[in-house]
C-alpha cells in the first residue's frame, strides 16, 4: 500500500526505483525501530513510582533518541539524494506525511484506534 502510493507519486524511473527501494526499506525499518524505542520510553515514563534519578535517565534517553533521529534523517536524505532528484526527495517527505494522514483517516473511518504498522 505505502510502496505503491509512494512509487506512483514519485514517478521513479526504472533505474531510480532499483536503487531507491532498498534505501527506502532500510529507512522504514530504522524509523520503526526508533518508534518502538520511543514507545518503550513513554511506557517507562508513565510509571507511578518514578524517582527523580529514573526521570533524569529517561530524559537523557529521550534527548539521545531525538539526536539519533535527526542524524538518521540527515543520513537518509543524503542517501536519497544520491539516487533521486532533490525535487523527488522533497516530494517524498511530503508524501510520507500525506500517507500517514490518509492511513490514520482510513483507520478512523473503520473505527480503528490509529495503531498501525509503520512498515506497510
Amino acid at each position: 500500500m505505502r510502496r505503491q502510493f509512494i512509487g506512483e507519486q514519485l514517478g521513479l524511473s526504472e533505474a531510480q526505483a532499483e536503487k531507491f527501494w532498498p534505501i527506502y526499506e532500510d529507512y522504514l525499518a530504522q524509523r520503526e525501530d526508533a518508534h518502538r524505542q520511543k514507545k518503550i520510553l513513554r511506557m517507562e515514563a508513565q510509571m507511578n513510582d518514578l524517582s527523580d534519578a529514573k526521570a533524569k535517565e529517561l530524559l537523557d534517553k529521550h534527548l539521545e533518541l531525538q539526536h539519533r533521529e535527526i542524524k538518521r534523517e540527515e543520513e537518509f536524505m543524503q542517501r536519497f539524494r544520491q539516487v533521486i532528484t532533490n525535487v523527488q526527495v522533497i516530494k517524498l517527505v511530503s508524501l510520507e506525511h500525506e500517507f500517514r494522514r490518509k492511513l490514520l483517516q482510513h483507520y478512523k473511518e473503520r473505527g480503528g484506534h490509529g495503531e498501525h504498522s509503520h512498515t506497510e
